[in-house]
């Protein structure tokens, strides 16, 4: 075994300790409980929730994937004009989600280690919470704004607004935190840096976001709430480039145009 596989094989049995990797009936009855406790107090995040993708489906999505649904909460608002499906965890989707919100469509995945193309029959994916607990959270965004949905919620994310770059040495980190059943579980934060950088690579643009309240961990990181929608004037060609409405490459506010190089970087010219 080389370095590389050294490196996958020690990273996934590490994740293995995560709560939502553990078959306990004691994570299974407390995410269930927590949504039975939200039903008559629901709490300011799941309205924000509410409105984002009231939004969306104004504008017209239709078809609606819960990605990482866990209890598969949102299934039970939505109206008769959209149709939703939940994703999860093979043992969340059977312990969990199937017995709150039984007769949903469902989908079993692992968004970190299996493939995600079915994302790209839906047009709006909402991501409730999941990155923020996943130990490599721009890498599963990616994998998910590649496949291109109109209109993306990110949804409970921690994000770091710390303006001075230099200090700067990953795009995202993550501390860990004891959550259902007493598990381990990664608490993620994303620099806004990142977060913008990769919304314009893949040609989408803020249609409206907020923080939310009572949530802050520190003076410039917050937990925010945003809902993020395909750009007109940024079309992603599936080749790494943006075009304009003209076929040109997309070009930033200081007229550089944005390329892609083989190795996947993002360059400007």
């Amino acid at each position: 075994m080389n370095e590389k596989e050294n490196i996958i094989t020690n990273v996934n049995n590490f994740r293995t300790q995560y709560a939502w990797h553990q078959e306990d009936e004691n994570v299974y009855r407390e995410m269930i409980q927590m949504q039975l406790n939200e039903k008559d107090n629901v709490p300011h995040h799941k309205k924000a929730l509410f409105e984002l993708v009231s939004i969306a489906v104004e504008s017209g999505a239709r078809h609606i994937l819960d990605l990482g649904c866990g209890a598969a909460d949102m299934s039970r608002w939505m109206g008769e004009n959209v149709t939703y499906t939940g994703s999860d965890l093979p043992h969340i989707i059977d312990n969990v989600a199937n017995v709150y919100a039984p007769g949903q469509n469902y989908i079993k995945c692992d968004v970190i280690t299996d493939n995600i193309s079915f994302i790209g029959d839906y047009d709006l994916v909402v991501t409730n919470a999941l990155l923020d607990v996943l130990d490599m959270p721009t890498l599963t965004l990616e994998k998910i704004l590649f496949r291109n949905p109109k209109y993306f919620i990110l949804h409970r994310q921690l994000v770091d607004f710390d303006e001075d770059k230099s200090t700067m040495v990953q795009t995202s980190r993550f501390s860990m935190l004891n959550t259902y059943g007493g598990h381990p579980t990664p608490s993620s934060v994303i620099h806004v840096w990142s977060l913008n950088w990769m919304i314009r690579t893949f040609g989408y643009k803020a249609i409206k976001g907020w923080q939310l309240d009572g949530n802050d961990t520190g003076k410039k990181i917050k937990n925010m709430t945003y809902l993020f929608g395909l750009d007109d004037n940024m079309k992603w060609d599936g080749k790494g480039e943006h075009l304009d409405d003209n076929g040109n490459p997309y070009k930033d506010r200081d007229g550089k145009a944005m390329r892609k190089k083989d190795n996947g970087d993002m360059i400007y010219e």
